[in-house]
């Protein structure tokens, strides 16, 4: 490039000596300013090639796109992209090429790794060998460096101790070294001029299903918690919202019982396109077992191993886990799925036999709702589905009687003791027939009497006189006291 500019300035002088006419000095002019715009093209090709190979080590280094920008020339024309991954920053990729310029793009072979390719004005991509074995040049490994020397393209893998030949750097009318970009939700499409494309995942599609993974997993292993709790007759002490600044984002319930865990928690899945993986009961013998339901079907099918359906009570490992895979051939994401605690994982398949993509769409959460339905018990809804969880009742209340005898216009009265009473303990008591009276008298917290007062017409039969103890909190324990009449 050097010896063309060197070389016009020589013509220049000469040509003014010579008193040569204007229009000769502005050709020389023209040609200075398209040898620039050569030097300005190789410039970009280079560092569009560099951002070819980042887009393609992506893979290999579980990088994302997190943006993608068009840039734009004077005439709302756009030039070239900006794209932005994770973790290698932001490359650019210039469109503008000369038809004569050759371009420089990547293919697959067939086991799926990518090599550089030179195309020129025929439009056909030929692979790109090492001079001194013959091998491909992958992407992975080497980047090609551009440059122009004595009106022609030159071309280095050896980061520029020796150069090829390319072909003569005269240009014409443009090309497009990309074609275009497509962007969706999960990934980004690079389409070259050769006709091949490139797939990149995007971060937040990605981080997304991560996330989703976590809380799906969280969930089905609290599933399982759940309903082995409550075969072993566990109750519930609370529940307990799980919050992230102002938003739930779950909920928490703490439990009592033998052989049971004293906490589970739920959290609120992201919505994506895996199916529900649900734990269903089966009313021929009264057993939970595994199923799944993708999105569109009507009802879940039972999970087999083998023949047999997978029980989700009996072994330690067979709680379902997910995952997320890339797939070699496309580098996009897929879900996976493991029946064996985590061991081993395999593409989790749609109802027609197909992998299906780790992208978003809309699928029910598989804790649809987690709710206090009474001080007796909670409602757990799992895809349509009730579970009842019996709450834990820790006000004992005592009695030194539950059945007394009186006669008419008789007095009547009956210590008590409240186990855990504090001072938002609350006691009233309520007598079933009209005529009857009842009060507490308190000694302290915990103790005192039950008092009942028959009415003068109580001449026969029986009656009763509730004593309704709450904890302040939604607990409510009740006693109560039978009345028989027995004369004086």
């Amino acid at each position: 490039m050097r010896y063309l500019r060197k070389t016009a300035y020589i013509l220049l002088s000469a040509l003014v000596l010579c008193g040569c006419s204007k229009e000769l000095e502005n050709e020389i002019s023209l040609l200075d300013r398209r040898i620039t715009a050569l030097e300005e093209r190789s410039s970009k090709m280079n560092e569009t090639i560099k951002g070819l190979r980042t887009i393609v080590e992506s893979f290999q280094n579980y990088d994302f796109v997190t943006d993608v920008k068009p840039v734009y020339n004077t005439f709302g024309t756009v030039v070239a992209y900006r794209i932005t991954f994770t973790n290698s920053g932001t490359v650019t990729i210039h469109n503008g090429v000369d038809a004569d310029t050759p371009i420089i793009g990547v293919e697959k072979d067939r086991n799926g790794q990518y090599y550089w390719t030179v195309t020129y004005s025929d439009g056909v991509a030929n692979p790109i060998y090492l001079s001194n074995s013959g091998q491909l040049v992958y992407a992975s490994s080497v980047t090609p460096e551009i440059k122009i020397e004595s009106g022609n393209w030159m071309i280095s893998y050896d980061n520029g101790t020796s150069w090829n030949y390319l072909g003569k750097a005269t240009g014409a009318a443009g090309n497009a070294f990309v074609q275009s970009i497509d962007k969706y939700p999960s990934f980004v499409r690079f389409n070259f001029i050769d006709g091949t494309s490139v797939l990149v995942p995007t971060a937040s599609s990605f981080e997304n299903c991560r996330n989703a993974i976590d809380d799906v997993n969280s969930n089905l292993k609290s599933l399982k918690e759940l309903l082995v709790s409550l075969d072993k007759k566990a109750m519930a002490t609370d529940l307990i919202p799980i919050m992230e600044g102002r938003d739930t984002i779950g909920c928490r319930i703490t439990f009592v019982g033998e052989g049971v865990p004293s906490r589970i928690s739920f959290f609120n899945a992201t919505t994506t396109t895996l199916p529900e993986i649900q734990a269903l009961k089966d009313d021929s013998d009264g057993n939970y077992y595994w199923a799944v339901k993708y999105p569109g079907s009507e009802k879940a099918e039972w999970i087999l191993c083998g023949e047999s359906k997978v029980r989700m009570n009996v072994l330690q490992g067979t709680s379902p886990k997910v995952g997320l895979e890339r797939n070699e051939t496309d580098n996009l994401y897929y879900w996976t799925v493991s029946y064996d605690g985590g061991g081993t994982f395999a593409w989790l398949l749609d109802d027609t036999g197909n992998m299906i993509a780790a992208t978003s769409a809309e699928v029910s959460n598989p804790v649809t709702s987690l709710i206090e339905t009474s001080s007796l018990y909670y409602t757990m809804t799992v895809n349509g589905a009730a579970v009842v969880i019996p709450r834990y009742n820790s006000l004992g209340v005592t009695l030194d009687r539950t059945s007394v005898t009186m006669a008419a216009s008789d007095t009547c009265s009956i210590p008590y003791f409240i186990s855990a009473a504090d001072q938002y303990t609350e006691i009233l008591p309520i007598a079933a027939d009209p005529g009857f009276k009842c009060w507490i008298e308190k000694v302290n917290l915990t103790r005192g009497s039950l008092v009942i007062a028959s009415p003068e017409s109580f001449q026969s039969g029986s009656s009763s006189v509730s004593m309704l103890v709450s904890d302040g909190r939604g607990t409510m324990n009740t006693v109560v006291v039978n009345i028989t009449y027995g004369g004086k």
